[in-house]
């Protein structure tokens, strides 16, 4: 199953990582460093439950959220978000189990003048109504060298179900 803010921000990043890496740098004088704390975005799209094939909508809520990045005067850059989100799925069927439980969310993002490498990595848990569960995790890898060629994307994604 792929949560939609994993998708969203990882690929956001992605592609603002290889729109740097291709770009002319200014040089800074010194690094530039923010971090940024955040807290109550939600989205929602539709899902299926990895455990019984069932339709619905999958409902994440960011409870915790920081973002650090570091631009160096040599034009290299780091990012990383953590999050901490509430998931919901609603089934489009009433009588279908709900699952409510909660994913820790990472992105990394690395430029140098050789490539950017974006890496998004998630694990969670969630509780069925029925008192089933549903464990998650997940890695997305990408990297693209300094012409924008993409030369590794990978994703690996598991759902345990008991």
């Amino acid at each position: 199953m792929r949560y939609a803010i994993a998708k969203t921000l990882g690929w956001g990043l992605a592609l603002s990582l290889a729109t740097i890496l291709v770009s002319p740098h200014a040089a800074l004088a010194r690094a530039d460093t923010q971090t940024i704390h955040f807290s109550g975005i939600s989205q929602s799209s539709p899902a299926i439950n990895p455990c019984t094939g069932d339709p619905g909508t999958l409902t994440e809520t960011v409870k915790e959220g920081v973002e650090h990045s570091t631009a160096n005067p040599d034009g290299t850059s780091h990012e990383v978000f953590v999050i901490r989100v509430d998931l919901l799925f609603t089934p489009n069927d009433p009588t279908a189990p709900r699952l409510i439980g909660t994913s820790t969310d990472t992105f990394e993002g690395n430029v140098n003048q050789q490539n950017a490498t974006l890496s998004v990595a998630f694990a969670g848990q969630a509780t069925g109504s029925d008192g089933s569960s549903v464990r998650f995790r997940g890695l997305v890898h990408l990297t693209v060298n300094a012409n924008g060629t993409v030369t590794v994307d990978f994703e690996i994604e598991t759902a345990r179900c008991a």
